[in-house]
């Protein structure tokens, strides 16, 4: 029984299938990167039989056409990316093929070319070896005629006086000789001279032989004797230099004596003057916590009517020295900050700052000078150049015979052994300098020499 909803289809009972429709010979098709071709239709056979029905899920039917679609789509790229590689091919097959043959040609035309020049140069080279050969030829003749005419003209120059001159040759060789003459010049002469020869040289043999002995004997004596005196004398220095050794080990030994006896007395000297400051000096001294109206003196700076105040080495501004070393020091042994530098502007505002912000009292930072530095450079205004007559009065500063304070003057004399750094003692000057020069004081007199000893 046939379907009900179907009963308006036209008829279709016998359908041929094929799997090679809509096929057609591509090899002479050029194709396409991609052909947008519409879908075929989907085939729907005539339903016969009885329709019956089921409730399902549509999520869970197996859909032909969406699970074919990828698989198709697939096959259909490979079969046109492999259609288009077999037209490559053939492309390229035929330009090879064109190249061979032109490749061909052109070996062929070089080797008909090669093949001449090969026969040409082999002509001219059995050309070349068949004049060779036919003038090495002349040339053996010409030689062989001059030694033919050589030959006949010395025998003719030998044969000429033969005749004349044959007695007298065999006179000569000792042919025509007596038998007596013959053996006195052949055996008994040649005897006694060899005789005499065997006697002389077996006489100088033994001479030879005794002045070796002679030679041999008064050489060893000679070596024994020489060797004896230098033992003798290497004895002499040996016993001179252990002397001397003694000698020079007793004069250390009475030196090192002497400065044991001295290096005991000034350390008793030492301990000495030690207790005396420590009971007399600093015992009795009063004790305060630094403040900026506590005033820094250099060494050798005392003076019974001042005030009372810390000596260090080179004042106030020896520890400026120093601090500023120390900062050099730590910034350039730290990579992060080994690039950074102190510069004259930045010193000159923080000596500025703290010393307005801490009130310091007038005359802290003083540098006592020797004689006066009269450093001054001209701007194109007319005024001073402060920058310029900064840099010059540094400069004469790191000179510590500028300097009349003892301590600062020791400091920059001995720089290296207590490893104060330049970079920081020319910022430091010229800082100094340059604040001298903006904010002038009256000029005070100059101590009298030897003020600071007292």
């Amino acid at each position: 029984m046939r379907s009900s909803h179907r009963g308006d289809m036209v008829r279709n009972d016998w359908e041929e299938l094929s799997d090679v429709s809509r096929q057609m010979d591509e090899f002479e098709v050029e194709p396409d990167f991609y052909i947008d071709m519409a879908p075929d239709a989907i085939f729907v056979p005539e339903l016969d039989g009885v329709d019956k029905q089921n409730q399902l899920d549509t999520k869970s039917i197996f859909d032909f056409e969406q699970e074919a679609r990828p698989i198709l789509q697939v096959l259909v790229g490979k079969s046109l990316d492999q259609a288009q590689v077999e037209v490559t091919e053939e492309w390229e097959y035929e330009q090879l093929a064109k190249h061979k043959a032109q490749y061909k040609q052109l070996r062929e035309s070089e080797l008909v070319e090669t093949q001449r020049m090969e026969a040409a140069n082999t002509r001219k080279n059995e050309e070349q070896d068949r004049r060779v050969l036919q003038q090495r030829t002349a040339n053996q003749m010409t030689e062989m005629a001059q030694k033919q005419v050589l030959s006949r003209v010395f025998v003719k120059d030998y044969l000429k006086f033969f005749k004349r001159d044959n007695m007298q040759v065999l006179v000569d060789t000792g042919s025509l000789r007596s038998q007596k003459a013959l053996s006195m010049h052949m055996d008994l002469l040649p005897k006694i001279a060899g005789q005499a020869e065997y006697e002389i040289i077996k006489k100088d043999q033994n001479i030879d032989g005794m002045n070796d002995v002679l030679h041999a004997t008064a050489s060893k004596i000679a070596r024994n004797h020489k060797s004896s005196i230098m033992r003798e004398i290497k004895r002499q220095e040996e016993a001179a230099l252990q002397r001397k050794k003694e000698e020079r080990d007793r004069i250390e030994a009475t030196k090192l004596r002497k400065e044991r006896r001295n290096a005991l007395r000034e350390a008793y000297g030492l301990r000495k003057l030690t207790d005396t400051l420590l009971n007399s000096v600093i015992n009795t001294c009063q004790k305060t916590e630094y403040t900026p109206a506590l005033t820094v003196y250099d060494v050798r700076e005392y003076h019974p009517v001042r005030e009372n105040g810390c000596s260090v080495i080179g004042g106030f501004v020896g520890e400026l020295l120093i601090v500023f070393t120390a900062l050099y020091d730590y910034m350039l042994s730290n990579p992060s900050t080994a690039e950074f530098r102190f510069t004259t502007e930045s010193i000159e505002k923080f000596l500025v700052d703290w010393m307005k912000e801490c009130d310091f009292p007038e005359g802290t930072c003083v540098i006592k000078l020797k004689e006066a530095l009269n450093y001054s450079v001209s701007d194109d205004q007319g005024g001073v150049d402060v920058v310029a007559t900064s840099t010059q009065l540094a400069t004469a500063l790191k000179n510590p015979q500028s300097h009349q304070g003892f301590g600062l003057n020791f400091m920059l004399k001995n720089k290296k052994d207590v490893l104060i750094n330049d970079n920081a003692i020319l910022e430091i000057f010229s800082a100094i300098s340059r604040v001298d020069l903006q904010e002038t004081k009256e000029e005070k007199a100059m101590p009298e020499e030897g003020v600071e000893n007292h």
